[in-house]
């Protein structure tokens, strides 16, 4: 795996953790029936815009402006987001796998280890998968955990389409 793929497989769990814990968390209901909305202001091709206030937006309800009765900005750094970080023993070969690791750890030690948001490791074995201890902001104590963990050898013994079918089930469960 490459680092674009890494890159590109870290932003899919960024995501999918960001869909997950806003999905997790069910939308406070308030006395009046109110809607809770989470935006995102982005420029076309764009990073988001950032330092809005109440007065930057409107709601339309059926081409009717309602009122905002609350508002709070959030940036980035301070969303609900976890990640956690998978590494496939299942699906990838001993080489692959050891290349992963290296290049998670490379990116868990970058800026001196301080991860924007928590963060925690996880990998995914013939026995299913594991986690490598609680959800943190350091990159540096995560990659020492990773540094800790051994990845056992394979014990899947079919080869083809039964191979490839018992790898699938325990992707799903995994996950």
């Amino acid at each position: 795996m490459n680092v674009r793929r890494l890159l590109l497989f870290l932003v899919v769990l960024f995501v999918a953790s960001a869909a997950s814990a806003q999905q997790s968390a069910p939308p406070a209901q308030s006395g009046n029936s109110g809607i809770d909305l989470d935006v995102v202001v982005a420029r076309k091709n764009g990073p988001p815009v950032g330092d809005l206030q109440q007065q930057d937006f409107t709601i339309l309800d059926n081409k009717t402006p309602q009122t905002i009765t609350s508002f709070k900005a959030v940036d980035g750094s301070q969303a609900p987001i976890e990640v956690l970080v998978v590494i496939d023993a299942v699906n990838a070969d001993y080489h692959t796998v050891a290349f992963d690791r290296d290049q998670v750890d490379k990116f868990l030690r970058t800026e001196g280890g301080d991860l924007a948001h928590p963060t925690a490791l996880a990998v995914l074995t013939d026995n299913g998968i594991q986690t490598l201890g609680d959800f943190s902001k350091d990159g540096n104590k995560l990659g020492a955990s990773l540094d800790q963990y051994t990845v056992g050898l394979r014990f899947l013994h079919r080869g083809g389409f039964y191979a490839a079918a018992d790898r699938f089930q325990i992707s799903l469960e995994g996950l």
